[in-house]
């Protein structure tokens, strides 16, 4: 290349894209750098009108590594994850590839270049291959609801494919993680332990 094409491409800096949050338009923007905002609007209250400014949101990293903001509409408050509202936002639902893959394994990098839709089976294959997550080759086993063993399976790959069960909902039912659900613009967290009416645990 000459040099004035050279300075051009050193020079080029990807400008930060705005799009509507899906469902919450003309409320909230997610950007193609992972970033989120609220717009201006006003709101009729018991005092009157009042004006509110729009202004970028703080986001919340979780104990998982994803990055997670609040959004308010009609009174109900939701955190939401950051990838998901982007995707979504850029690319629309996917119905054959629900799960979104951080491409360089970095939960919190929500550049839209290292973002992508992927099936359950292909996200767990790129933890494994490409990013090299130990746990997800552990041994598992599959319980009865009164605890009795009925299958060892080497990996959790195996075990959801042998179930024809998520593989991520399975490693939730591992770790007896909690789960949230919000009803009535109020949070609630729930125990999981089971999945596909089955116990599982890492052996």
């Amino acid at each position: 290349p000459t040099r004035r094409s050279s300075d051009l491409i050193k020079n080029y800096k990807i400008m930060e894209e705005w799009r509507d949050v899906v469902g919450y338009k003309n409320l909230y923007q997610v950007s193609n750098f992972g970033n989120v905002k609220s717009l201006d609007r006003t709101v009729d209250t018991k005092r009157g009108i009042r004006f509110y400014e729009g202004r970028l949101l703080n986001k919340c990293k979780l104990k998982i590594g994803y990055m997670s903001v609040r959004l308010s509409k009609d009174g109900v408050l939701k955190t939401m994850y950051v990838h998901r509202l982007l995707m979504e936002a850029f690319y629309g639902l996917d119905t054959n590839k629900v799960c979104v893959n951080h491409i360089n394994g970095n939960r919190s990098d929500n550049r839209i270049e290292n973002l992508e839709w992927v099936t359950y089976l292909e996200n767990l294959t790129h933890a494994i291959n490409i990013l090299k997550r130990s746990h997800c080759s552990k041994k598992i086993g599959k319980f009865t609801k009164k605890n009795i063993l009925i299958k060892e399976y080497n990996s959790l790959k195996d075990a959801a494919e042998d179930n024809n069960l998520a593989p991520a909902n399975i490693s939730v039912a591992c770790n007896h993680k909690q789960r949230k659900k919000i009803k009535d613009g109020r949070e609630t967290f729930y125990t999981v332990g089971s999945c596909g009416g089955f116990l599982w645990k890492y052996l």
